[in-house]
């Protein structure tokens, strides 16, 4: 499995606090079955004065973390990109720090509170407009996007949605579960991840979740959500035309 949601990067989020704690969760993904991983720590823009210092120091600890995971080998592939929280229109993603190993997706997350969904539509339009392709991190947790008709509107435009693990498995409540298995039975979903930020705040649940999602669609289903549009992702490369927006 490709795992694009991860607070595994140490010292620099609610994730990963040490090295250390930083290789467990890789072991600890490994042993799920994941081959490979994307470390997208939160990014707020209004927290940090100076982006590209930000991203170049991120960039450093990954590469001390992939060193270390080499050295120990039979860990998964590790990239890195962002978990970038849109509150405006004016967060760039030119750098390639911004996206998913540098290609062209980027992991985006929302608000949780109210939000006017002309303005959430207009920010994604605008980053699509550059040429980056967002993908909508644990879209079945906002309350302001419960009605259908509106995810719609954001997939039509071109915007991938994903789901974590950790809600089909029930750890955020029954009402977020049933709404998790509405958007993958109803094809709304692009790719399921963990969100994992370790058993300080949330553990990987990969390998239930796809254990539940075979049961209920079928493997070729699952393959889909939790490895074939995944790596294509982590790749960088073109998505197949099933897929909306292609």
């Amino acid at each position: 499995m490709v795992d694009l949601h991860t607070h595994v990067l140490p010292g620099v989020d609610d994730g990963a606090r040490t090295m250390a704690e930083a290789l467990s969760q890789l072991r600890d993904a490994r042993d799920k079955g994941v081959g490979a991983l994307a470390c997208t720590p939160h990014l707020r823009m209004g927290e940090t004065a100076d982006l590209s210092a930000l991203l170049d120091d991120r960039r450093r600890i990954h590469e001390r973390l992939v060193r270390a995971a080499d050295a120990e080998g039979g860990l998964p592939d590790v990239g890195l990109g962002a978990e970038v929280l849109l509150v405006d229109d004016g967060t760039p993603f030119d750098d390639p720090g911004m996206r998913i190993n540098g290609g062209p997706y980027a992991l985006t997350e929302l608000l949780f509170g109210l939000r006017d969904f002309a303005a959430v539509r207009a920010i994604f339009g605008r980053i699509l407009d550059g040429g980056c392709r967002p993908l909508l991190a644990h879209v079945e947790r906002y309350p302001h996007l419960l009605g259908f008709d509106l995810i719609d509107q954001l997939r039509q435009d071109g915007v991938l949605t994903q789901v974590n693990a950790s809600s089909l498995v029930g750890q955020h409540g029954d009402a977020i579960r049933r709404r998790a298995e509405e958007l993958l039975d109803s094809d709304r979903a692009d790719v399921v991840a963990s969100d994992a930020h370790g058993p300080h705040m949330r553990l990987n649940y990969m390998a239930e979740a796809r254990l539940l999602v075979e049961r209920r669609s079928g493997p070729a289903f699952a393959r889909r959500l939790f490895e074939d549009v995944p790596r294509t992702i982590f790749d960088g490369r073109p998505l197949p035309a099933e897929v909306v927006g292609g």
